[in-house]
């Protein structure tokens, strides 16, 4: 896709427990081989590790393993400070600083870290992450039939409106919980990836504008090149698709104060 350039808000290193397109451990460099191959200029990282085990753990296999590549850039994954798992909201700039973090996951799903998404569990942490400015990935784990939990987003974004907040993989029947969410908070966002309604891209671009569709493939969970076509293929004219395709996220990433 030599005319669109690719940055991918939604990709991981790290060995997947349970792998469906892409069987071995992904290194940094078979990251940036992988990408080479579709066509994608870079993206956000977050280790495998951080998500299916300890955010602790994989955070720190992140920086470890996570090459030199300037187009690879770390997304840390974060928990609720009110267990002291991992950093105090004011430790949180220190670390993102240190670890080169622009953006940061939280997957407070039953199935994975398993906490209310919610001002008295999340607050303090969101609360420096909006005076920052520092993009907030939210990641429901969620199946193609499943539901975001749409009054928590729309709790979060009413409590933190400067906060750039990205849903991830927001589901091919979610449009009736999404519309309302991207219609009254304009500092709302979604992954394409996940996003599997007919001509739903190009409906959102229409009613909401492009700057609010983020390109992501969930890359090793789910397939690059897949989530490339889809972007590529979207009915929106080239410069939105360019929007799509990495000027929103590269637009989110220059605006984090860290």
């Amino acid at each position: 896709m030599p005319d669109l350039e690719l940055f991918d808000c939604n990709s991981f290193i790290g060995q997947v427990s349970v792998p469906r397109f892409y069987p071995q451990r992904v290194t940094a460099s078979a990251l940036r081989s992988e990408f080479d191959r579709i066509g994608v200029a870079g993206g956000l990282v977050t280790h495998v590790a951080a998500r299916e085990y300890s955010p602790i753990l994989g955070n720190d296999l992140l920086r470890d393993e996570l090459s030199d590549d300037p187009g690879l850039t770390p997304c840390l994954t974060l928990l609720p400070t009110g267990t002291g798992e991992l950093w105090a909201a004011e430790n949180l700039l220190d670390e993102l600083r240190q670890r080169g973090a622009r953006a940061v996951r939280l997957f407070p799903s039953a199935t994975i870290h398993r906490y209310p998404l919610d001002r008295r569990v999340i607050g303090d942490l969101l609360g420096v992450l909006e005076t920052t400015r520092v993009p907030v990935l939210v990641d429901f784990d969620l199946g193609r039939r499943d539901e975001a939990d749409w009054r928590a987003l729309y709790d979060l974004a009413e409590a933190f409106p400067e906060l750039p907040l990205v849903v991830v993989r927001p589901g091919g029947r979610s449009d009736r919980g999404l519309y309302p969410f991207l219609r009254n908070y304009p500092n709302t966002h979604i992954e394409t990836g996940g996003y599997w309604v007919h001509h739903g891209l190009e409906r959102i671009s229409d009613t909401f504008g492009a700057d609010r569709l983020v390109f992501g493939s969930g890359f090793p969970y789910w397939s690059l090149s897949g989530a490339a076509y889809h972007v590529a293929t979207a009915g929106v004219s080239p410069e939105e698709k360019q929007l799509i395709g990495s000027g929103n996220l590269r637009r989110l990433l220059e605006g984090a104060h860290v």
